[in-house]
C-alpha cells in the first residue's frame, strides 16, 4: 500500500515542478574595452550615444508592463563622467532621473578592469 503512495507523490511533485513557471531574463549591458580599438575622445562620444540611444529606447517603451520597458546597464561611471561633461546640465539631470526610475544603471567602479 505505501508503494502505490509513493508513486503517487512521485507523480504529483514532478507535475508540479513542471508547471512552474521559468523566466529567463536577457539585460542590455555593455562590456568597455577602454582603448582597444579607439582613443579616449572616441570611446567618450560613444558613451554619450549610446546613454542617449537607451534613453529614447526606454521613452518609447515607458508605457509598456515593466518586464516590456527597455533598461539598460553602462559598463562604469566614466560613461556617467563623459555625458555630464559633453551634455547640458538639464540633459545630465535627464540621465540621473533615468538612473532613479532603474531604466539606466551603472556601477560605482570607474571601468571594468580585468
Amino acid at each position: 500500500m505505501k508503494l502505490p503512495l509513493l508513486i503517487l507523490a512521485i507523480a504529483v511533485c514532478s507535475t508540479a515542478f513542471a508547471a512552474e513557471k521559468k523566466r529567463i531574463y536577457i539585460a542590455n549591458d555593455d562590456h568597455t574595452d577602454f582603448m582597444w580599438t579607439a582613443d579616449a575622445d572616441t570611446y567618450g562620444n560613444v558613451f554619450v550615444e549610446m546613454l542617449d540611444w537607451h534613453m529614447k529606447l526606454a521613452d518609447e517603451t515607458a508605457a509598456n508592463a515593466p518586464q516590456y520597458r527597455n533598461r539598460f546597464n553602462a559598463d562604469g561611471s566614466y560613461w556617467l563622467w563623459n555625458y555630464e561633461q559633453k551634455k547640458t546640465r538639464a540633459e545630465f539631470d535627464r540621465l540621473m532621473q533615468n538612473i532613479r526610475q532603474g531604466t539606466i544603471s551603472a556601477p560605482l567602479n570607474t571601468l571594468v578592469s580585468t
